[in-house]
C-alpha cells in the first residue's frame, strides 16, 4: 500500500488509481502524451515519454503543502504556503 507522508503528518494513500494527486507534464511536451499518432499509441516510445517526462503534484489537505516530484526524479520537492 503505498503511502507519501507530508511534514504535517497526513499521510497520502496512492493505492487508489487514479488517487487524490496530479500527473503534470511541461506545456512542450504535451503531443506524445495526450495526442499521440497511431503510430505511436500501445509504443515503448510513449509509455518512456509518459514515464520520464511526467511528475506527480500533491496538495497537502490539511497544511496545505505541495509535494511535488519534478519530471524524471525520484525525490519529492515540499513546498510551505506562506
Amino acid at each position: 500500500m503505498p503511502k507519501l507522508g507530508c511534514l504535517c503528518g497526513y499521510i497520502h494513500d496512492l493505492s487508489p488509481i487514479p488517487d487524490e494527486g496530479y500527473v503534470i507534464f511541461p506545456d512542450a511536451t504535451p503531443e506524445i502524451i495526450l495526442w499521440p499518432t497511431k503510430e505511436q499509441v500501445g509504443t515503448d516510445d510513449r509509455t518512456k515519454a509518459i514515464v520520464t517526462k511526467t511528475g506527480l503534484l500533491y496538495e497537502c489537505p490539511d497544511c496545505g503543502r505541495l509535494m511535488w516530484q519534478k519530471q524524471g526524479e525520484t525525490e519529492f520537492r515540499i513546498y510551505r504556503p506562506e
